[in-house]
């Protein structure tokens, strides 16, 4: 018996860089298109005759080779990935992927040997918590490392054993999410007045309920759900009576992880580290309802006058504030809070849709709306929106 450390990498033996299978399965796209291919023959050596390694009888010819049955699942995906990127799942881009079930049987016994093969494509696709970037190949491995039997993850094996269900994921519009007021904003250590979109205790409605189902008795229960969320698209203007126009801007590249501003409230993954934006589940509690509960919203510098970066500016007071900013909001789940052993069930796309003038001041629009949902998409994992993104005050300056 041969059995493999698995899940892990599969290339074609010739040292073909990471992630990819070989050298030739990858390519950069030229004029907007790229063209990919890979092929895996199926080759394997076998002894004619059973001859131990090791014991007494080591060395000495055994009973001939009877029959051969091999027995191999494979998953290949086609993914798109920046130049240097890291090597792992939040790094890439899934386009699409598919499952391949080999099975080879070989009779010596016949008069004349002979065998055959099928490979089964399911429908169902690759599942992205099973890519490996990194780490050994099957070449790398010799009968040691090779001796023994299902060896699989923590954490494959531990959602191997549960499924989950989301019901209640339709969410609905915001009309009135924010309400406005004046006040004094922090910026570069300095007080400045300002004009600020303020919560007004109406949130998108989203409540997705999530059950965890038992499929193995052998279940571990150490399941934690919550929500995620990124910050996809930034559209923020601060519009002053001389003309400038103040975006906002990210020091990080998009998607970016948004969550609590508070500290002590967020999580590493989730956007809070309590319900009920995150539940703990185990085998006595298995099911959970999720709440979003995030409004966005900011300040706007009531004069350009004001402003620490450009200090010789003359007043130039602010007239309007527009934001679109676009959002995508997940139900994931984490086991054994490893941050790397994560499962994404649902999302949604929503966008605020704000807009405010000065003197008075008035709000023309303060809803929250709902663009899309769907189960394919990934988060990004990395930064935090409102500490890598804001007004650039610096644009005036210019």
């Amino acid at each position: 018996e041969k059995a493999l450390p698995v899940p892990m990498r599969d290339t074609d033996g010739l040292q073909a860089r990471e992630p990819w299978y070989s050298d030739g399965a990858f390519a950069s796209p030229r004029q907007g298109q790229v063209e990919v291919s890979m092929s895996k023959t199926m080759a394997e050596e076998l002894a004619l005759s059973f001859q131990p390694l090791s014991g007494e009888r080591q060395g000495k010819a055994g009973t001939p080779l009877e029959s051969v049955a091999r027995a191999a699942q494979y998953q290949l995906w086609l993914v798109a990935r920046r130049r240097g990127a890291p090597l792992d799942r939040f790094s890439t881009h899934f386009l699409t992927g598919t499952l391949v079930d080999f099975r080879q049987n070989w009779d010596a016994t016949l008069k004349t040997p002979g065998g055959g093969f099928r490979i089964n494509v399911p429908v169902g696709g690759g599942d992205q918590n099973l890519v490996r970037f990194t780490g050994p190949i099957p070449q790398d491995l010799g009968a040691k490392e090779t001796s023994t039997s299902n060896v699989i993850s923590s954490c494959t094996s531990a959602f191997g054993k549960v499924d989950f269900e989301v019901d209640d994921k339709e969410a609905k519009d915001s009309p009135s999410a924010v309400r406005l007021r004046r006040q004094m904003m922090n910026f570069k250590g300095q007080a400045i007045p300002a004009l600020w979109l303020l919560p007004n205790a109406a949130p998108l409605d989203y409540k997705p309920l999530v059950t965890m189902r038992i499929r193995d008795p052998k279940a571990d229960g150490r399941f934690e759900v919550g929500l995620i969320q990124n910050l996809i698209e930034v559209d923020w203007q601060n519009h002053y009576s001389n003309g400038e126009v103040v975006p906002s801007r990210c020091v990080r590249p998009l998607p970016i992880r948004d969550a609590a501003e508070n500290s002590d409230e967020t999580d590493t993954v989730f956007m809070k580290n309590s319900e009920p934006e995150l539940a703990q589940f185990s085998l006595q509690r298995r099911q959970a309802r999720l709440k979003l509960q995030d409004t966005p919203g900011g300040p706007a510098m009531l004069d350009l006058a004001n402003n620490p970066v450009c200090p010789a500016k003359q007043s130039s007071t602010l007239t309007r504030i527009i934001s679109n900013s676009k959002f995508r909001t997940w139900v994931g789940v984490r086991f054994a809070k490893d941050d790397t052993c994560l499962k994404f069930l649902h999302y949604i796309d929503w966008k605020t849709t704000y807009e405010a003038i000065t003197n008075p001041d008035r709000l023309l629009s303060g809803k929250l709306e709902v663009l899309s949902s769907g189960d394919t998409e990934k988060p990004g994992l990395t930064g935090l929106a409102n500490q890598d993104c804001g007004s650039d005050y610096s644009t005036p300056c210019k």
